[in-house]
């Protein structure tokens, strides 16, 4: 979840200041270069300094594709728009340089992390300590000209940031300019002059960050922690030259219990007047806005609120009073309002909560008095034959289990694993809480992330899978993750995949989590000569499943079978195939079309040999591109029903359908065929290549990140093709260099050694 959050706050950053979003957009007449030199406070040059491209109006940092503002590429949703930050690393002799930068007006913001050999990115956690290397505004750059500019450090002040944080998501941002809203408005308040005048950040290891560089003077600062539940905050220091000044613990706004949670000074008259016309009308807010014409379609969330109100934010409003305010405190002390109301319930959850620890304890030191055995082992208690029986109907135990989860989080800080998991074994069947709840917090803490897993653990959730309503969670959290899973548990797993349930998750699971491939196919074997037809195929479609999992088959779905409708699919077309294979091979257009989209759509696929090879290749030459489309997602299909390791001819039509004349049938056959193939050749890895590097433009967004992840997994026949194709410069080298860079994730300048 932080993770998440700090990638969204990456985002959203500077989203603020939208209506200048068509102003700012530089012209496209042109293009000219940038050039530079970071020097010391000695003059000397700074090697491996971050040069971070800005728009001069707003600040806000540009895109490295279009040198378009950040949030207005971010929020136009273009095809094939680079999201990534433009920015440009100093050599050893302090010189950086960007090319073919559209004319425009620009800034320069430029840092470096002390002790630091390699820069991951801009917001990735580097380092706790940074070197401020200068700001430089309203480079000019023009059409074939070479703008050349010398960025220093501001000062020499000091500034150290604690805020004692127990991970590493914190975002900092210092600016010259204070933020223009409270920070319970979030990201909404970085805007403007903030931005604008923004001189440095850092992603904070643990909450702390030392600034060197600092200016003389006031300087502001804004941070936003990635939590479950986010929190802001900012605060300002005087800076002086050669000193050290030190920021501790500045509170969050937030409604974590260390936080604050009430508006500060300066906003109490405004949040005195606005509490209750807030509580006598729950529209206050919205009608304030539809007064002032600002939009409250907030179907976007978070993200419509800062576009909507970002700019707005700095108006005058005035209250029933007659008293003067900014939109910005009043939105504010509405927030405060609200932030209240959740702190008095939180309050009361808390009350609640140490009442129900002071029970648990209670309990526990009778328990204790009593001498009972807290380290009692379950596995041996496992009833295969009848699982449900595992869980006891006992009432007392029930109560003690309510009582453990009213403070969960308290009990598995405490309490040993054994004695909870006996806890939960006992009260299981009785307890009032939230069963599902249970399974997951069990499979979550003591099977998915430990290795070996906790055999107790594993024991409840394979008793808890034979339960319906427990079922998706005991088989998710627990049978498919486990480490290793024991003979019962791959049994269990076998029972299912030939009941069809979750195929597809049992593949993974008994591949990616510890590689017990043959072990669990040694369990389908015996069905693959069954009497039955169903579960013959059923069998074989679970094991193709298997086996394209491990080759990194992008798309298994199709083969993640159930009984019911393979046995449907073969009573309603198991007389048919003749006929059916027929149409393929000498019918029209429109009988061709038809017939393809519903063995797609119905999966009729399934009863197909390898003789219908020559059908599908009968289609692949069709004059009609709606059906050679069709055919492709077909051919797709092939490891499902054929053996493209053995038989090569599928993959050679999708090769040769990736370079059809229609647009539409080469990127369907990347997507639906190409992908599907278990063991891509390089010609394989080529084509998908050679489709990217000249359909760039076209290619969407969704597909161009699928086909990132595909050759990431192939990357070394994917990095040998795109050096050749950089060497002899037969294709377009810009997005050579940006595949070879955003889809292997490998130094651009490697593709030229």
């Amino acid at each position: 979840m932080e993770k998440q959050l700090l990638k969204s706050a990456v985002l959203i950053l500077v989203l603020i200041p939208l209506s200048f979003s068509q102003e700012l957009s530089p012209s496209k007449r042109g293009t000219g270069i940038l050039t530079g030199t970071v020097s010391d406070n000695q003059n000397q040059p700074v090697a491996r300094a971050i040069i971070i491209l800005c728009d001069q109006r707003s600040g806000i940092p540009v895109c490295q594709d279009t040198f378009k503002p950040f949030t207005e590429a971010y929020l136009s949703k273009e095809r094939n728009q680079q999201k990534e930050i433009c920015f440009s690393v100093t050599d050893d002799r302090g010189r950086f340089s960007f090319e073919n930068v559209p004319v425009g007006e620009y800034k320069i913001v430029a840092q470096y992390w002390k002790g630091v050999e390699e820069i991951k990115s801009i917001f990735e956690r580097n380092g706790g300590v940074i070197q401020l290397c200068g700001v430089t505004d309203r480079i000019d750059v023009s059409p074939e000209a070479v703008s050349d500019v010398v960025l220093r450090p501001l000062g020499t002040g000091i500034l150290q940031i604690n805020e004692d944080a127990p991970n590493d998501e914190t975002l900092l941002v210092l600016s010259t300019s204070p933020t223009r809203a409270d920070p319970i408005l979030g990201f909404a308040g970085w805007g403007g002059a903030f931005m604008q005048h923004m001189i440095g950040g850092n992603r904070m290891p643990k909450g702390k960050t030392t600034v060197y560089g600092l200016p003389e003077g006031r300087i502001y600062l804004a941070m936003f922690a990635a939590d479950s539940v986010p929190g802001w905050t900012e605060g300002q220091a005087e800076i002086k030259p050669h000193t050290t000044t030190v920021l501790e613990y500045i509170p969050f706004v937030n409604s974590w219990s260390n936080s604050r949670h009430d508006p500060p000074e300066d906003l109490l008259p405004v949040f005195e007047e606005v509490k209750p016309l807030i509580v006598q009308n729950q529209r206050y807010v919205v009608d304030l806005l539809q007064n002032y014409g600002i939009p409250t379609d907030f179907s976007k969330g978070m993200w419509a609120f800062m576009e909507y109100i970002g700019p707005h934010l700095e108006k005058e409003v005035v209250l029933p009073s007659g008293r003067k305010a900014t939109l910005g405190d009043v939105l504010a002390s509405a927030q405060y309002v609200q932030l209240q109301k959740t702190m008095e319930r939180k309050k009361a959850q808390w009350q609640k909560r140490d009442e129900a620890m002071k029970k648990f304890q209670e309990r526990r030191a009778v328990k204790e008095k009593e001498g009972r055995d807290k380290s009692v082992k379950i596995r041996e208690k496992v009833n295969v034959s009848s699982p449900m029986s595992f869980f006891p109907d006992d009432v007392e135990g029930a109560k003690e289990l309510d009582e453990l989860w009213a403070v969960k989080n308290q009990a598995f800080n405490t309490v040993p694993r054994e004695e909870i998991l006996e806890i939960i074994r006992k009260g299981f069947r009785r307890t009032s809480a939230d069963k599902n709840d249970i399974i997951r917090t069990v499979g979550s803490r003591y099977i998915w992330n430990e290795s070996p897993s906790e055999p107790a653990a594993v024991d409840i959730l394979y008793c808890a899978s034979f339960n319906p309503d427990v079922m998706y969670n005991a088989f998710y959290y627990g049978l498919t993750v486990a480490k290793p899973k024991s003979p019962m548990v791959l049994k269990r797993l076998a029972d299912l995949a030939m009941q069809g349930y979750g195929v597809g998750r049992i593949a993974w699971g008994v591949w990616a989590v510890q590689d017990q491939r043959e072990e669990f196919i040694v369990l389908l074997k015996p069905f693959l000569n069954s009497n039955v037809f169903t579960e013959r195929l059923q069998a074989q479609n679970t094991i193709r499943v298997i086996e394209a999992k491990s080759r990194r088959v992008y798309d298994t779905s199709k083969g993640e079978t159930n009984p019911k409708d393979i046995e449907k699919n073969r009573k309603d077309f198991g007389d048919k195939l003749d006929e059916i294979r027929q149409t393929l091979l000498t019918g029209a257009s429109s009988s061709r079309l038809a017939e393809i989209e519903r063995i797609c759509s119905l999966d009729i696929f399934h009863l197909f040999d390898d003789t219908f090879i020559p059908a599908i290749q009968a289609c692949a030459k069709d004059e009609n591109p709606k059906v050679r489309i069709a055919t492709a997602e077909v051919a797709g299909c092939y490891w499902i029903w054929g053996d493209t390791m053995k038989n090569s001819e599928i993959t050679q039509l999708l090769i040769r359908l990736s370079n059809d004349d229609a647009q539409e049938v080469r990127f369907t056959t990347v997507e639906k065929g190409l992908f599907n193939i278990p063991d891509k050749t390089s010609d394989v890895i080529k084509r998908i290549i050679d489709i990217t590097l000249a359909d760039r433009k076209q290619i969407p967004e969704k597909l161009y990140q699928r086909i990132e992840r595909v050759l990431r997994v192939n990357r070394d026949k994917a990095s040998e093709i795109l050096r050749e194709y950089f060497r002899t410069g037969t294709h377009n080298q810009e997005v050579a260099i940006a595949l070879y860079r955003d889809a292997l994730r490998l130094d651009p300048e490697t593709i030229k050694q």
